[in-house]
């Protein structure tokens, strides 16, 4: 898998330039998720295929992984609320170059909403939580 080597290699370079950003962050791991074949779909409900731009909040099914909006929700699943600003924002920076979501701005409450959500879909898909996240997060702190 050399796109997961050109992943982590453009994002320490991209550390060396300057700290992380939660943006920039949140697009590594939509990267990192893309790459393995894990990439979340925020563009529609999971059962009805509705838009979920035009959802005000939006219901992750943390057992699987996937997206719902209000009136398919149903009381058999434990889901957890989002907000839809956050679902569009998550969208928007899968598509975004690793090299260009050093300048997108997150509010904190999406920012905290989307490093919850993202850390939820990994913890899906994988055995033990990520060096590489932890290890650009601490050179973030040692450049601030």
């Amino acid at each position: 898998m050399p796109e997961l080597y050109d992943l982590l290699d453009g994002g320490l370079a991209e550390i060396e330039r300057a700290p992380a950003t939660a943006a920039f962050l949140r697009t590594f791991e939509l990267h990192l998720l893309h790459f393995t074949g894990y990439e979340p779909h925020f563009e529609t409900c999971d059962t009805c295929r509705r838009p979920m731009g035009d959802q005000a909040r939006a219901f992750l099914d943390s057992a699987h992984g996937t997206l719902a909006c209000a009136d398919c929700r149903s009381a058999e699943r434990s889901w957890v609320a989002l907000n839809g600003d956050t679902v569009a924002a998550l969208e928007t920076l899968k598509h975004t170059p690793l090299a260009e979501a050093r300048v997108v701005r997150l509010s904190p409450t999406l920012a905290t909403e989307a490093a919850q959500l993202l850390g939820r879909l990994l913890s899906l898909h994988l055995p033990r939580p990520l060096k590489s996240v932890g290890l650009i997060a601490s050179l973030t702190q040692q450049q601030a």
